[in-house]
């Protein structure tokens, strides 16, 4: 797996603010992406998780209702697979 060069968006946050996220792909060519920080104008903007979250699950779970609960991710520090 790795990241893909000089690539480094902002997106808007579900409720409030932006997220700064990098891609990166796979063997297979999968797109993985990783959140960097919070671009939140807010005394404790709060956290997030370091895991790479591919996105066609990301995808595939947009508009459900809670969508982003109980995804699973890849942990970049020993490549296993585990929830956020």
């Amino acid at each position: 797996m790795e990241r893909i060069p000089d690539f480094v968006q902002v997106a808007d946050k579900l409720e409030a603010g932006k997220i700064e996220c990098c891609l990166w792909a796979d063997d297979a060519g999968a797109l993985y992406v990783r959140m960097l920080r919070n671009l939140t104008k807010t005394p404790k903007p709060g956290t997030h998780s370091r895991l790479l979250f591919r996105v066609s699950d990301l995808l595939d779970a947009r508009g459900a209702e809670h969508a982003l609960t109980g995804m699973r991710g890849i942990d970049p520090k020993n490549w296993l697979l585990r929830e956020p």
